[in-house]
This record gives structure tokens, sequence and C-alpha cells, in this order.
């Protein structure tokens, strides 16, 4: 449904018009969504796009989720936190590793707001990022903290771009 909602002009406008422009499946176990390709909800999704998933389980985690959140900020008095966005360093862009966990999928299906903003680099000079967090609708607050974070530090590091041949 989402895709179609790009009209008949979109390049990509389905899941079949999706795998054609790209030359793989998506959602096969090689593919980038292959850590959700045995998911039932996804197969069923697939099958018959145009019905909407049964999301009631889904919901109700997120609820519980963001009720844990919200009480850990105010049981300690927080309005953010922060962490390192990755777990580790990346990898190179044109090489075959897989890039680290981040913390951006559990911030991102529990629908909270958050930034990234430049914390130094690795000893492989690959940038290191802070991610600070808040609660649903506290992007003012965020960008405020996050604007004086880099103010305070300077640790933005001005990429120097090169041209790397893609294999």
């Amino acid at each position: 449904m989402f895709l179609r909602r790009f009209g008949d002009a979109a390049a990509v406008n389905s899941v079949a018009s999706l795998k054609a422009k790209v030359k793989i499946d998506p959602f096969s176990k090689d593919g980038p969504g292959g850590i959700i390709a045995d998911m039932p909800l996804l197969q069923k999704s697939l099958q018959d796009p145009t019905q909407p998933p049964e999301l009631s389980q889904f919901l109700a985690a997120r609820r519980a989720y963001l009720k844990t959140f919200n009480a850990g900020l105010a049981k300690h008095n927080l309005d953010v936190l922060t962490f390192p966005q990755t777990a580790a360093d990346l990898p190179p862009v044109t090489g075959k590793n897989l890039y680290p966990a981040t913390t951006v999928s559990e911030i991102n299906i529990a629908g909270l707001p958050g930034i990234a903003v430049p914390a130094g680099q690795y000893a492989s000079g690959a940038p290191f990022s802070l991610i600070f967090v808040g609660p649903m609708w506290s992007e003012s607050t965020l960008l405020g903290y996050c604007f004086d974070y880099e103010q305070a530090t300077g640790q933005r590091i001005v990429p120097q771009l090169v041209e790397v041949p893609f294999e």
C-alpha cells in the first residue's frame, strides 16, 4: 500500500516493481530485509499487500515500551538520554562487512525523536556519533541540547570526499 501511494508515474510503486528495479528480492534471505523474511506478519502482507496488517500485539508492546521509557526519565528526573549510536566502528562503505548494531530501530519503532550528533571518530577515521533521545514531541528540547553539545565540544569533522570506485 505504501509504494502504491507514489502513483503510476513513480519508478517504484509495488513490491514487484521494487524487485525488478533493484534486481533482488528485498525480503529474501539474502536481501536487505532478510532479517525479517521469516516473520509471519511480513509473509501475510507480501501475499496480499492491499490488506493492512493486524498490529494489536505490536501496539501493545509499543505502549509498554513508551511507558517504561517515560517512567525511567521521570524517576531519574531526566530530559533526554544520550549514548553511542552504534555498537562498534563502521566498516568501509565498499566492503562486504555488515554494519554494527544501532539503536535507531528501537527508537523509530517507539516513535521517539532521536538526533545523532558528531562526537569524534574511531581509530579508523570513521565518524563516531552520540544519539540524543527524548520523549515524544520533545524535538525542540532535543535540538537545543544537540546544538549546545556541538557548540561546546566542536567534535564535527568536515569530511574529505574522495572518489572510490564501487565494487
